[in-house]
């Protein structure tokens, strides 16, 4: 359950740098912003959502496996249809948008799941296992500019 903090702007969209203040660590690089270059922006600005730290966390089964939360989707009134009409190739990643009655539901009963991991856990699970880090990008970012962008994340 990732509950927005706030909404940071990048100063530029298709540039960032690990010494950035919106890069909270080594590990945050190498996860989530080291990939910008292979999705060029043009046009629009890039921001990147801060979690809540208090209000964030990973719902997860007695044996650490992630819950998966279609269902939960489903029993409000949000079908597979819906979630795959806003997830495909060749649109940046944004949130979706649900009735906040829905995703309050959600939440409640994600929270009596089996075990809940909050952001410090998480971050000593992701110390604790390097192994849980994002590949190094396929190419070098310059040569992505220049020659058309992939990405071993989404192959876009």
């Amino acid at each position: 359950m990732f509950v927005v903090a706030g909404k940071c702007p990048w100063d530029d969209a298709n540039d960032l740098n690990r010494d950035d203040p919106l890069v909270d660590s080594d590990e945050a690089w190498a996860d989530h912003y080291r990939w910008y270059a292979q999705h060029p922006f043009t046009r629009r600005s890039r921001y990147t959502l801060k979690a809540d730290p208090g209000r964030s966390f990973q719902a997860q089964s007695e044996d650490g496996s992630l819950i998966d939360v279609v269902p939960l989707l489903r029993d409000q009134g949000i079908g597979l249809h819906e979630l795959q009409a806003g997830m495909h190739a060749g649109t940046g990643s944004q949130p979706m948008t649900i009735a906040i009655a829905a995703a309050e539901a959600i939440k409640e009963t994600l929270k009596h799941a089996p075990r809940i991991l909050t952001g410090p856990e998480l971050r000593k699970v992701r110390l604790n296992h390097p192994d849980l880090a994002s590949p190094a990008p396929a190419v070098n970012a310059q040569v992505v500019r220049i020659a058309e962008p992939y990405c071993a994340h989404c192959g876009s």
